[in-house]
């Protein structure tokens, strides 16, 4: 059962996170039929998320918003979770890339918990290797010591309330002395923000749902195209076009009855490929990735965009980040996860008391490329502005004025000439036709003032997308 996080570790950034919703909602979170998505990278760099801020992972591998329930086997990288952690059996977490360090701290953090300890897996041992260190924001649900009982500096060890360093499991071993003050001490929000990261990872999931496909799965044999729904079984072919993000969508049903996906070229960086999987739920197993390892997965995202929940009960390993932040995530594989997990819980492996089976692990390949997409419908065609047609001034008639007719005393004066344009006595100059008086000038000019702001507003929201997305 998805618990939310207990702990929230923000002390500042609210209001910046408000800005960057607002920012999103004018940019890229409202697409427009062949509006273009991106670039952005869902994991470190969601929508809303500066590129001058810390990515939004904070560099973990496996970044959970809720409770997580370890297993088998272990991360070959960092862990970090919003919520309670269980472990139901000996489970490694490793930390070969540095997170953050926090204040008063020498060294990067392999775990974080932003809630508490879950005792009641049995007894259990996790380790944490490599030296990284532990924090635990839920103070109440474990003790910890670096001395044993005789003083001595010893590696630091958590355990039950109550207990003791050398208490049985269950209890988390560290490799360094780290001392249980630094392991309690909140973090600033400034290095990991589990909530306002998941509050930008379901929009973008959401967005990058609304990506048009650039990419068919063809038959594997003969190369001919295959449409929905698959029969179960299917063997298919996905040709990636070099030199763009490559977009296939799929639904949880079609996903669930395909047993291979070969790839003849294998995605890049510059070539990465998104998978949009459709589906409230997911339950099945997972295809064979033939033509990829694990080398590959940087380059490889699967997009769970409306399920709250997803089993994996079989199959291959996954090469590439598993990205499902509505959903509570099970894997029950006995193979690997090569990627980031971004989930809103986390079970990882089949409990103790069922056949263990082969290690199931998760391998630290992060997702590293950035995503670019247009979104589905037609590209809009730019209506062309018709050109006015001129409306012809017609000509003025003169009208004739009769010749005065000379009384009997009168005589004919000369006439002085009128000059054309000139005052025409009444103190006001004469109507010549033209169009540009004194408001219509004003709206000129704001008119002009106006244009030029769109074309900078337009710019900025074009280099916006790219530092805020």
């Amino acid at each position: 059962m998805l618990h939310k996080p207990r702990h929230r570790t923000t002390m500042a950034g609210g209001l910046l996170a408000a800005v960057g919703a607002i920012l999103l909602a004018t940019s890229s979170a409202v697409a427009a039929p062949g509006d273009t998505i991106g670039p952005l990278n869902p994991v470190t760099y969601p929508l809303g998320q500066s590129t001058s801020e810390r990515p939004a992972n904070s560099d973990f591998l496996v970044f959970v918003e809720g409770d997580v329930q370890l297993n088998a086997d272990e991360a070959e990288g960092t862990l970090a979770l919003g919520g309670d952690l269980l472990f139901a059996s000996s489970y490694n977490v490793m930390s070969p890339r540095e997170t953050f360090t926090a204040p008063g701290d020498t060294v990067p953090v392999a775990l974080f918990v932003g809630g508490g300890v879950d005792w009641s897996g049995g007894p259990q041992v996790l380790s944490v290797l490599g030296g990284g260190y532990v924090k635990i924001a839920d103070t109440s649900t474990y003790d910890t010591f670096n001395t044993d009982s005789n003083g001595a500096n010893v590696n630091a060890r958590v355990v039950p309330p109550g207990g003791s360093y050398e208490s049985n499991p269950p209890r988390i071993d560290l490799t360094s002395p780290q001392s249980p003050a630094s392991i309690s001490a909140p973090v600033p929000a400034d290095l990991v923000d589990i909530e306002t990261a998941f509050e930008r990872y379901r929009p973008t999931s959401t967005l990058l749902g609304q990506c048009a496909s650039t990419v068919q799965l063809l038959n594997r044999d003969d190369g001919s195209p295959v449409t929905s729904p698959l029969a179960p079984g299917a063997n298919v072919r996905l040709p990636i076009e070099p030199d763009q993000t490559n977009v296939l969508n799929i639904t949880t049903d079609d996903l669930a009855n395909t047993a291979e996906i070969s790839f003849p070229d294998p995605p890049t960086a510059s070539s990465p490929l998104l998978v949009n999987v459709f589906g409230t739920s997911f339950a099945g197993a997972f295809p064979n990735q033939a033509g990829v390892g694990e080398a590959d997965a940087p380059s490889i995202l699967y997009n769970f965009v409306d399920a709250t929940s997803v089993v994996i009960n079989g199959g291959d390993s996954v090469n590439g980040t598993i990205y499902a932040p509505h959903a509570e995530l099970n894997w029950q594989v006995t193979q690997n996860i090569a990627g980031n997990v971004i989930a809103a819980s986390f079970i990882h492996g089949i409990p103790a008391q069922a056949p263990p089976g082969v290690p199931r692990e998760v391998h630290d390949f992060p997702f590293a490329a950035e995503l670019t997409c247009r979104e589905e419908g037609p590209t809009p065609t730019p209506t062309p502005t018709p050109t006015p047609t001129p409306t012809p001034t017609p000509t003025p008639t003169p009208t004739s004025v009769p010749s005065p007719t000379p009384g009997p005393s009168a005589s004919p004066g000369p006439v002085e000439p009128s000059e054309p344009g000139g005052d025409d006595g009444s103190g006001t100059l004469p109507d010549t036709g033209g169009w540009i008086d004194g408001v219509t000038a004003s709206t000129v000019g704001l008119t002009l003032i106006a244009g030029g702001v769109a074309l900078v507003a337009a710019a900025q929201l074009r280099t916006r997308r790219r530092d805020r997305v």
